[in-house]
This record gives structure tokens, C-alpha cells and sequence, in this order.
């Protein structure tokens, strides 16, 4: 009898245990769901599509980046950083808390240089909420995009340690 109650009571809390952000989900890339997308020329490709993006990108090891980019996709075959375009990426580090992700980041690269800016920028901090599988930062929105996540991995690794951006 003891053993079917804790089994009841275990059932009853795994929607709430089920609510908290689990640090798994939030791991890899996320875009923002509002990309306005452009299609390329018909006699380039007629399915490839471009637009100017917002991608959160969560580390195992806790890192945080925010990369502004352009991003290339075909619907439902791939999506993928364009390395030949404009960057700048954000770097810090995030924290679950309950539903919420506590980031801390600052700018440290950006690939169109401004004249008499220092980098790494100043450190700021924001609050993403959680909800039903979407990300939700200021008024963007963000959903999971696994095809974004060796990409984001690269950008983010061929920069210096969160470490050092959030030093100095």
C-alpha cells in the first residue's frame, strides 16, 4: 500500500517537476521565430531562403551566446549560419532558475568592426522565460533549431573563453 501511494504521489509531481526548465532542453540553438525570410532567385535556387536572424545558443559548460547573423535555410531540409555575411556575437554565461534562464552577456566580436569601439562591451543581463518549448526574450519568441547548433558551436568556439569576456 506504502508503495502504491509514493507511486500516486510521484505521478501527481511529475507535471511539476516537468515544468521547471530542465537545463537538457535548453542546450543548443534557438532562433528566432520571426526571421523575415527572402527568397533567392529562382535560377539560383528556387527553395533557398535568407534572412537576418537572432540565434540564442546555450553550452553544456553553461556558456551563453547571442549571435546576430544571417542564416540560410531550405524549409524542411537545413538550416545553417551564413559565414560569409555580418556577425556579432554576444558572449556570457546562463543559469536556470526555475523556469526561467538568467543570462549574463556582452559583446565581444563582431565581424563589421566600429570605429572607436572597445571590445568586450558592457555587461548586461537578461531574463529568458520558458514556455511550452519556446524561448521568450524581450519580444522575440524562439524555437529549438538543432541545425543551427554545429554552426553556433563554431562561432562561439572560435572566440576567447566566456571567462575572458566577462573579466575584462
Amino acid at each position: 500500500m506504502k508503495t502504491l501511494t509514493a507511486l500516486l504521489l510521484l505521478l501527481l509531481c511529475l507535471p511539476v517537476l516537468a515544468a521547471a526548465t530542465d537545463e537538457g532542453r535548453v542546450r543548443g540553438a534557438w532562433l528566432l521565430n520571426s526571421v523575415k525570410w527572402t527568397n533567392a532567385p529562382a535560377d539560383i535556387n528556387p527553395h533557398l531562403q535568407s534572412g537576418p536572424a537572432e540565434i540564442l545558443y546555450f553550452r553544456q559548460d553553461h556558456t551563453f551566446a547571442l549571435i546576430y547573423c544571417v542564416v540560410n535555410r531550405v524549409p524542411k531540409q537545413y538550416e545553417a549560419i551564413s559565414h560569409g555575411d555580418p556577425q556579432d556575437v554576444y558572449l556570457g554565461k546562463w543559469e536556470a532558475q526555475g523556469d526561467d534562464i538568467v543570462v549574463e552577456y556582452r559583446l565581444a566580436d563582431r565581424t563589421v568592426k566600429i570605429k572607436g569601439e572597445a571590445l568586450p562591451g558592457p555587461i548586461q543581463h537578461a531574463t529568458i522565460k520558458t514556455s511550452r518549448g519556446i524561448l521568450h526574450l524581450e519580444k522575440g519568441s524562439f524555437h529549438r533549431s538543432a541545425d543551427l547548433d554545429k554552426d553556433a558551436a563554431e562561432v562561439v568556439g572560435g572566440l576567447p573563453g566566456v571567462a575572458y569576456h566577462l573579466r575584462n
